[in-house]
């Protein structure tokens, strides 16, 4: 196509794609010819027409992921054995992200912690330029939405734009429950954690103290399926957080003597036979967010060797 009348519908059909939106190509189009224009190039009432069709998309794509986030949140919560630890520790994850803490996954992906969710590589711009914009305080629009009949735009791919958008607004749900968790701070002042003195330990005799139990709760709240529980999943934990450099859970803990904690205090019925650790990139990188918050708000290591000791961690080897 080498020519299209600039207008809203052909916008809308597919015809005509603008060159400031994103742009996620399935396999089958990447050969296809792409017709493109600036919003500039339309005429005032199109452009304004297809302005406030992106305004629209933008507001429902946001408001639909947000209220996934939150209900998923919120059902967490009501049957979390450590509310408040896990308020904390669901800002820490959204905090991770609005300052850069994204995980390059492969060759074509970028991965975030929170929600486990993942972006077209390429699409990285997208997200840092938006999230300039909110955190520099300027104007932002939502001119990268396209068309959703665009050839050009895979509908499973995620909108970097709607992604900080909809973190943002479940960081402010969670300022509903504490009052310390400020939008302005998020976008103000410099990270710091927000926990404070040492918190209750109430099973001295499976973890070392309340750093150790919450450690565990940021394990289980990352790692642990709702409604799929694993004994593998459980035995990896206990791997981990019992490891010489980390100390969270006591040696003389057995296998056996955790699975039935676990049974006992999340009434499940775990296989204490089964102690085979369940293993998945996804979770090694959960195990390396909780470790490196672990170990770094106690002390235990300086930044600049943190990385290094938490994959021998992982690995189990000495540190």
């Amino acid at each position: 196509m080498e020519n299209c009348d600039l207008t809203y519908e052909n916008w809308w059909n597919g015809k005509v794609n603008l060159v400031e939106t994103y742009k996620s190509y399935h396999p089958s189009k990447v050969n296809a010819k792409l017709f493109e224009r600036s919003i500039l190039s339309f005429p005032e009432k199109e452009a304004e027409k297809i302005q406030l069709k992106q305004k629209e998309l933008f507001i429902l794509y946001v408001t639909d992921l947000s209220n996934r986030f939150i209900e998923d949140f919120n059902e967490r919560f009501t049957k979390s054995p450590s509310p408040l630890d896990m308020i904390h520790l669901e800002a820490t994850r959204i905090v991770g992200v609005i300052k850069g803490g994204h995980i390059k996954q492969g060759t074509d992906y970028i991965y975030f912690h929170y929600a486990n969710l993942v972006i077209p590589k390429d699409a990285l711009s997208n997200f840092q330029n938006y999230l300039n914009s909110r955190l520099e305080g300027r104007e932002t629009k939502p001119s990268s939405v396209p068309s959703p009949n665009s050839p050009f735009y895979d509908k499973g791919h995620l909108i970097p734009e709607v992604y900080v958008e909809s973190l943002i607004k479940v960081y402010m749900h969670l300022g509903k429950f504490d009052t310390s968790i400020q939008l302005k701070k998020l976008f103000s002042a410099p990270f710091k954690m927000i926990y404070g003195r040492e918190p209750k330990n109430p099973n001295s005799d499976i973890f070392t103290s309340g750093w150790g139990y919450r450690a565990f709760s940021w394990c289980e709240e990352l790692i642990i399926q709702k409604n799929n529980s694993i004994t593998g999943d459980y035995a990896h934990i206990l791997k981990v957080l019992k490891h010489d450099g980390v100390n969270a859970i006591l040696k003389k803990v057995t296998h056996n003597d955790f699975i039935a904690f676990i049974n006992k205090s999340r009434k499940l019925n775990l296989n204490t036979k089964t102690s085979k650790p369940s293993t998945h990139a996804l979770k090694e990188n959960s195990f390396k967010y909780v470790l490196r918050r672990y170990l770094l708000h106690l002390e235990i290591v300086d930044q600049e060797n943190v990385d290094e000791y938490v994959r021998r961690v992982i690995e189990q080897k000495s540190t």
